[in-house]
């Protein structure tokens, strides 16, 4: 080999050498990172209101309610401080960086598998066996459903209501939307007279059920407890909308309410 050639070869490695040895030079890098909506949970909030006031629509409710499961519970209580994520409103935002290249970090270790949460347990409905002057009625089968009266259902108690009982509003469909609801669902209750309602106020749900040929007293008024209803909105001035809490059968139109547990 030729001295220049020698010389040439020497020349050819220092370069690489030398771009070798800058790993500790500043860089800048340029990144793009999704801001997302938030909305600061305060007192009086509902799903329902913020769907309303994001999305124009409330019934857009669940789509918060699934992108914030990791701190919702139940759906129908949200509480002042929570910071909720509404998606949709999504904003690409670019970041520039400029610092010294951080040397390559070593591998990860394998995470530990995470034991599986509990289930939670299943929310039991206890059937009413009387109260506020309701006495259980006897079992028995009626060969004849008087006009506006249903047939008994199995999860709950049939009862006679004391002389004078009236209700004091009905379930009514809203929008063609509802004709059944569960534990979870919303209801539209039309209340009748002047009546002291506010966001909170509960109403038990009652269901008008035939006399039976057990029965001695073939006069007297016999009902169902159907379950506990929430009010969350006023809707017009005798008009509400309520949230099912609990039931033992599903809430249907033209059930019966009347205020307190």
């Amino acid at each position: 080999m030729s001295i220049l050639t020698l010389a040439l070869a020497v020349l050819s490695v220092v370069p690489a050498l030398a771009q070798d040895e800058g790993t500790d030079e500043a860089e800048t890098t340029v990144e793009t990172v999704v801001e997302k909506q938030e909305r600061d949970v305060v007192k009086a909030d509902t799903l329902w209101d913020l769907a309303q006031h994001f999305y124009k629509d409330p019934w857009q409710w669940t789509r918060i309610y699934e992108a914030n499961k990791d701190q919702i519970r139940d759906p129908h209580w949200i509480y002042p401080n929570q910071i909720l994520v509404i998606p949709g409103f999504d904003r690409e935002v670019q970041v520039v960086k400029t610092g010294a290249k951080p040397p390559r970090p070593p591998a990860p270790e394998p995470a530990p598998e995470a034991a599986p949460e509990p289930a939670a347990p299943p929310v039991e409905f206890v059937p009413d066996q009387g109260s506020g002057g309701a006495v259980l009625a006897a079992e028995g089968l009626s060969t004849k459903i008087p006009v506006g009266m249903t047939a008994g259902e199995p999860s709950v108690y049939r009862m006679k209501m004391p002389a004078g009982w009236k209700a004091q509003g009905r379930v009514v469909p809203y929008g063609g939307r509802e004709a059944i609801a569960g534990q979870g669902d919303e209801v539209t209750l039309d209340l009748y007279g002047e009546l002291t309602v506010r966001r909170g106020t509960r109403f038990t749900v009652w269901r008008m059920a035939a006399p039976t040929e057990a029965d001695a007293d073939q006069k007297a008024t016999y009902a169902q407890k159907i379950g506990l209803i929430e009010a969350v909105k006023r809707m017009g001035k005798t008009r509400f909308r309520a949230v099912v809490l609990r039931s033992g059968s599903p809430v249907i139109v033209d059930d019966l309410v009347v205020l307190g547990e």
